[in-house]
């Protein structure tokens, strides 16, 4: 049983797209880490050696419950997969490791419960959230499935996140480990949000990133 672990969850086309390039890039940089990657839908899976691998195959009656349901599978997974002794990072998919961390920087992220914060407006982003060993990850779950999967939303991960941010006093993500778009040139993570992923202005520092771990 792994200690520290970073969990991604994500359909097969956004595996092919984005997921296996942070991988990648994760263990380019920090080896030392557990990897999970949760797939819905998986066909042809390309499996990297160095991740474990759960899969699900899932019917939506409308593209609102699939997308909603695909942003917070993984915070779904890190309850059934992970026990309170591990201490699971859950990432976006669309993001990107750009250096090295150490176990004790890793750790620090449990303290508290560290969540992505939207910097403009406030908001709790489900793009980095720290699940350590407490009741968070279940709490978090059990809302998320106390609606039925056909009435989900797009952003219904976030939704709840707000509902539980006073319960679990949530501390928001330092840059140190996590920026949005062109601001990521000095954090662990970069995450792209929405249309950015399209946008050359923004992609294009995601990209850099991505030349530097395949050279």
């Amino acid at each position: 049983m792994h200690r520290c672990n970073i969990l991604i969850g994500c359909d097969q086309t956004y595996y092919d797209n984005w997921s296996m390039t942070l991988l990648q890039s994760i263990n380019y940089y920090n080896p030392w880490i557990s990897l999970h990657c949760h797939i819905v839908n998986p066909k042809n899976t390309l499996e990297l050696d160095f991740v474990n691998y759960t899969y699900e195959e899932k019917t939506f009656i409308n593209d609102n419950s699939k997308i909603g349901y695909l942003q917070a599978v993984r915070f779904l997974a890190a309850d059934k997969y992970f026990d309170n002794t591990q201490y699971v990072l859950s990432l976006d998919a669309d993001s990107i490791c750009t250096k090295s961390f150490t176990e004790t920087q890793f750790l620090d992220l449990f303290k508290y419960n560290t969540v992505l914060q939207h910097p403009k407006d406030g908001r709790w982003l489900a793009g980095l959230v720290a699940l350590g060993p407490n009741n968070f990850r279940k709490d978090y779950a059990s809302l998320l499935m106390s609606v039925p999967i056909d009435n989900w939303v797009f952003g219904r991960d976030q939704d709840i996140m707000s509902k539980i941010s006073d319960t679990y006093k949530f501390r928001p993500a330092s840059k140190e480990w996590i920026s949005i778009g062109k601001n990521g040139l000095n954090s662990i993570f970069l995450t792209l949000k929405g249309k950015q992923k399209y946008t050359k202005k923004y992609l294009s520092i995601y990209q850099r990133y991505i030349e530097d771990i395949k050279n």
